[in-house]
């Protein structure tokens, strides 16, 4: 989603709020109806099977374990694991073998030890572990009730050992790239990375919840989305990595004025963020995006080079209390107007909007087809009047 220019004049933002009475302005378009937004499946899929190649092969030696009674073993597995690009150690007995274990979290282990292996298997690893082993094909049943992942024959050759070990060392480094993947793209999914906060895939995925769970409950809820003023002025007369660095500062102020566990914040994109403020009157949520502001127009930001004096307009849809028919557009779309307003009355406010408890049943879901009905929202009202003498950004 393109951030809004902050340049925008106006009238300009009037025009936008008139030509869309019934449906969501242009901020939170993109998160009701995301249609316009596609990804190339297959290039999709490529990327990520290079990048799992390239993590495969940047992964350390693993770790193994040895245990096994007899000593001339114990010298043919050193030398596979060489081999396999292993790193052992060698345990002379089973309690010391389990102790380490528990010690020091090993990928692999390798023992002839039934008992040992359902030792092992009942220990409890955020990671898998393997263990292989080694003993005749009559006890292969058994080690694999214990616990066992695979059976190798003591007989077995040098070569076959080392083909086996080296498909182990295989799995475990896929599985540990894999891993690796699976957490780095689950907080690509729902953190910004520039500041920390919950992003758009975020918050378009949990307001409908935060909305059901209002719903269910019969609470009142609201949502303020937030526009840093004169933003783009910023950029331009500081430069991008001082806008950067505003921005981190700007998340972290907002975080500082909700309640933890209750309230949320999320970067929708650009200088726009939104806020969720759960299971309070209108008063007090609006109170609370007040307080916001103050704190973020009060104590100036730390440029690069020098402070910079930042301001930025609010608009807050309260819902006093949640029903059946409350959509999440219809609380968007009212939210986005009322920051339309406090840009277009001067900057560096908050402007606030009640929604009707009548409205027709729609689904809400931020995704899908809608169907919104001719329902207006509640008096939009400024809790703040026009500055006289407008901050200097620059």
């Amino acid at each position: 989603m393109k951030a809004r220019s902050t340049s925008d004049t106006p009238a300009r933002a009037s025009a936008e709020i008139a030509a869309q009475p019934d449906s969501p302005t242009l901020l939170v378009r993109g998160l009701i109806d995301p249609s316009d937004v596609s990804e190339d499946a297959a290039a999709v899929e490529a990327d990520m099977t290079g990048t799992l190649a390239v993590m495969v092969r940047l992964q350390p030696p693993p770790s193994a374990l040895v245990c096994v009674a007899d000593p001339a073993r114990e010298i043919r597995f050193a030398e596979a694991f060489q081999g396999a690009m292993f790193e052992a150690d060698v345990m002379p007995g089973e309690e010391e073998a389990y102790a380490a274990m528990q010690a020091q979290f090993r990928k692999l282990a390798i023992t002839d030890s039934l008992q040992l292996i359902a030792q092992l298997r009942a220990l409890r690893f955020k990671d898998y572990l393997h263990i292989l082993f080694v003993g005749s094909e009559a006890g292969e049943a058994a080690a694999f009730k214990a616990g066992a992942d695979d059976c190798i024959s003591p007989q077995s050759s040098s070569e076959a050992l080392v083909a086996r070990l080296r498909n182990v060392r295989r799995i475990c480094d896929l599985e540990v790239a894999l891993h690796g993947a699976l957490v780095q793209n689950q907080k690509l999914s729902t953190t910004d990375e520039l500041t920390g906060l919950a992003n758009r895939h975020f918050f378009a995925k949990h307001f409908p919840r935060e909305l059901a769970r209002a719903v269910r409950r019969k609470l009142p809820l609201s949502v303020a989305m937030c526009d840093i003023d004169h933003f783009k002025r910023i950029n331009d007369t500081f430069g991008h990595a001082t806008g950067d660095h505003v921005l981190r500062q700007f998340g972290a102020r907002l975080q500082q004025n909700l309640r933890r566990g209750k309230d949320w914040v999320a970067r929708l994109g650009g200088e726009e963020f939104a806020i969720v403020l759960s299971e309070i009157s209108a008063p007090q949520a609006v109170n609370i995006i007040e307080g916001i502001r103050r704190s973020i127009r009060s104590v100036s930001f730390e440029g690069l080079t020098k402070n910079i004096q930042v301001t930025a307009s609010f608009g807050v849809c309260v819902l006093d209390r949640a029903d059946s028919t409350s959509t999440c557009d219809r609380l968007l779309s009212a939210a986005d107007k009322a920051l339309y307003k406090s840009k277009h009355r001067g900057r560096d406010r908050v402007t606030a909007a009640r929604v009707s408890d009548q409205i027709a049943q729609q689904s809400c879901a931020l995704k899908g087809k809608r169907t919104i009905s001719a329902e207006a929202s509640g008096p939009l009202t400024s809790v703040k009047e026009p500055l006289e003498h407008p901050p200097d950004h620059e």
